[in-house]
C-alpha cells in the first residue's frame, strides 16, 4: 500500500504504515449505471440493490432504512425529500 500512496502527505503515509498487513481487508470498488427509477409497481429497490457500497459498518442497511423512510414520506405526499 505504501507504494500506491508514495506521493501522499507524510502524515498519510505514516498512518498507512501502521496497518497490519495480516488484518488488512481490500475490497474492489464497483460502480453501476444510474437507474431511471427505484420503483416499478409494488417493487422497490433498497440497500445494495439500489446503491453499490463496500461492506463497511452496515452502511447498506442504513441506506436501505433511509430509502424506505424517504419512500414512505413521498407516498404520503410529504414535501420532505
Amino acid at each position: 500500500m505504501l507504494k500506491i500512496y508514495r506521493e501522499f502527505d507524510p502524515a498519510v503515509r505514516a498512518l498507512i504504515s501502521k496497518v497490519d498487513p495480516l488484518t488488512l481487508k481490500v475490497w474492489q470498488l464497483l460502480d453501476m449505471e444510474k437507474l431511471p427509477a427505484w420503483t416499478t409497481g409494488k417493487l422497490v429497490l433498497l440497500g445494495d440493490a439500489a446503491h453499490p457500497f463496500t461492506p463497511r459498518k452496515h452502511i447498506s442497511s442504513i441506506v436501505a432504512s433511509c430509502n424506505a423512510n424517504w419512500r414512505k414520506t413521498k407516498d404520503k405526499g410529504s414535501a420532505r425529500q
